[in-house]
Parts: C-alpha cells; structure tokens; sequence
C-alpha cells in the first residue's frame, strides 16, 4: 500500500521541482491573491501531466527541503475552491500527512492531482488572470500556456517509479504504530483497529464530560498505512462510533452566551473500509446554527460592540465584562450573524485584527465555522 510520507520523502529525495510536482513552504487560501497562485499551480501541474498523477507538497522550504510542517487543512476547502476557479478542473485530493518531529497541530499537506486530459484553464478573471488562461509547467516554473508547450514524455515513468518505491514495509507500519502511542501516552488512552485485515487505523483523544455528554478533546485520528492525519483539534470536542467496516467521528463546537452554551455537531468524517482493498473518506457538514430570541440577540449585539470598544483601547481579556468573555467575542460576533444581524459578521471578520491570545485562537474557530455553514446552507 501507498504510504504518502514515503511517497513525499521519495519526491524531494530524488527530484528537484520539475514538471510532476511542486513545493511550497506554505499556502494562502484566505486571500484573493493567495487562491490565483494556488490555483495556478495546480492549472500547470494538471495541464502538464495527463497520463500521471502529479503533487504539490506544502510545508517544505524551498532551498534546503526542510520538512517544517504547516497547519492542518480541510480537503473540502481545496475541492470547492479547484472546482469553482478552474475550467476542466482536475480530480484532487488534500491530505494532511504526519511526520514525527512535527508538533501535533501541523503535517505536510499532499494535493494530489489526478489526469485530466482536457486542458484547464481559468473559469474567471481573478486579479491580473484572466478568464480562460491556461498554465504549465516549464522546468520550475508554471507559466501560461504558449507554442512552446510541451509534455513531458518521461514524466509518466518516473511517476510510477516512486510511487513503487513509497510502498509501506511491516516494519514500518509497526514503527508508526508504536510512535502513535508515545506520542499520546495513556492519559489520551491511544487505540488501533485494523479493518478489513488490511487498514490500520490508530486515534486518541482525552476523554471529558461536557453537561453530561460523553466526548473526547485534543483528538488525533490517523490512517498508519498511508501516514495521513485524517484528523486533529485542539479545541473541538468528538464523539467516535465505530462498526466492522466504519469508522466515523463526530466534531462539536461549543457555542453560547451568559449561561446557556451547549455543544453543537459541526461535521462527520466517515472512514468506510471495502474487502477490495479500498477506502472511502467522507465529510459531511451537520450544522444547524442555534437560533435565540430576537430581544436576547439584540441585546448581545449591543454589549458584544461594547467589549469590541473595550478590547481595541486595549482590555485584558481574562476580565469578564458585563457577563460576557473577552476572548469569547468571536463566538458572540458568530451567533448575531446566525441570528439576523448581518453587520455582526463584519464584526467577526474585523476582529482578526485586535484579538490576541485564546482569543484570536477562538476566532479561528469561528471562521471556519462560518464557512462551513455559508457553503452548506447559503447563509
């Protein structure tokens, strides 16, 4: 079986940046700017191999191949943006690959491209792009396409080479085995499965208790085959259920004000494992944002600006102002938007740029809860 941290050492081992993949020591998907030279990358690498995969590592330094590690990303956050800025947009996946030296909160991201035969091209104009400009690879570089472009012929060989040569040993798979439960230890009770006889699957998490609901915090779900990091956070809370042939977490996000938050069920991963040897990784958003009473609202609208005043004239955030957390004014800013107040998403964005601390760590959290929920129910 593919391992991809093999696979990801083999790439920068063996080869230079070439026209098969690409590396980056990190990837702005926040920006205008930063989606246009993603996407960029990914037109030129999928126009320049259409009888191969080709790979975008992220999280390795461009001059020394220095495996730094960046934060974890959600493949549905690349899937929507690939689909909806490229024409002929090729088939991907973002996976988050674990290596031992890194700390918990970051892996090596993988993208995957799969062939695409047609040419993609840019389905809009995105800063100085314009719509329907193709890329390619030359060399290093991803330029726009010209009369010079050209396929690789080689490309497909070499490929198929490496991919050999990333294929997990026994010895491997025990060794990551191993690592899982040194890394975590007993208080965060590490358990493994094998599925199917052949899928090795370990997670940990430390179990807690959140008003009388079972869940587990600070979880790390991980596919030992393949080295993936299928999951970790530091701050939302999961709920784990499991069968012969499934494997399926939970995330929750806390959610409230004054004396009334309650978890929330944010999204599912499900792992279904087949006989054939292969699996099927799916994420659902099961979010429904918790509704309140329009006065309630309104008045949390109104003391939530006034903890903004106080914050940005420089408020220590572990004071707690007219019963509201500073470093929870993110979680406030998010539940007025849900609720009606459409300025109060302004508020959130804005925010970003005083919040310091837990508070700036809350807000993270609540950004990505705002787009998931805006991508699944049009908010």
């Amino acid at each position: 079986m593919l391992n991809k941290r093999l696979l990801i050492k083999n790439l920068l081992s063996h080869n230079d940046e070439n026209t098969f993949y690409d590396k980056k020591e990190s990837l702005d998907l926040n920006t205008h700017e930063g989606k246009t030279k993603f996407l960029k990358h990914v037109c030129a690498l999928s126009n320049s191999n259409p009888g191969n995969n080709s790979y975008l590592i992220i999280g390795v330094t461009d001059e020394t191949n220095e495996i730094k590690g960046f934060e974890l990303i959600d493949d549905s956050k690349v899937q929507n943006l690939i689909k909806a800025g490229l024409n002929n947009p090729p088939l991907v996946k973002y996976e988050n690959i674990y290596f031992p030296h890194l700390s918990k909160n970051k892996a090596v991201g993988l993208l995957t491209i799969n062939p695409e035969k047609d040419l993609t091209t840019f389905k809009k104009t995105m800063g100085k792009v314009f719509s329907g400009t193709g890329y390619y690879r030359k060399g290093s570089s991803s330029i726009p396409l010209d009369e010079d472009f050209s396929i690789d012929p080689a490309n497909k060989r070499s490929v198929s080479e490496i991919i050999n040569f990333s294929n997990v040993s026994f010895k491997q798979l025990l060794d990551d085995v191993f690592d899982f439960y040194n890394t975590w230890g007993k208080k965060y009770n590490p358990q493994y499965l094998v599925f199917k006889d052949q899928f090795i699957l370990c997670w940990a998490g430390y179990q807690t208790d959140f008003k009388g609901k079972r869940v587990l915090s600070e979880v790390d779900i991980r596919i030992v085959n393949e080295g993936s990091k299928l999951f970790y956070s530091p701050e939302q809370l999961v709920n784990i259920f499991i069968s012969d042939s499934e494997f399926k977490a939970t995330e929750y996000v806390i959610l409230g004000f004054d004396k009334n938050h309650k978890l929330y069920p944010l999204e599912t991963t499900s792992l279904n494992f087949d006989d054939n040897g292969q699996y099927s990784l799916k994420t659902k958003v099961v979010f429904d944002f918790p509704e309140f009473d329009k006065d309630q609202v309104y008045d949390l609208y109104q003391r939530a600006k006034n903890l903004e005043k106080k914050l940005k004239n420089g408020l220590s955030v572990i004071s707690v102002q007219n019963n509201l957390h500073p470093e929870e004014l993110a979680n406030y800013f998010l539940l007025c938007y849900f609720n009606g107040i459409d300025q109060a998403k302004n508020d959130l964005i804005n925010s970003a740029d005083y919040l310091e601390g837990a508070a700036a760590q809350y807000h993270k959290g609540c950004m990505r809860i705002l787009e998931k929920a805006e991508n699944t129910n049009g908010r």
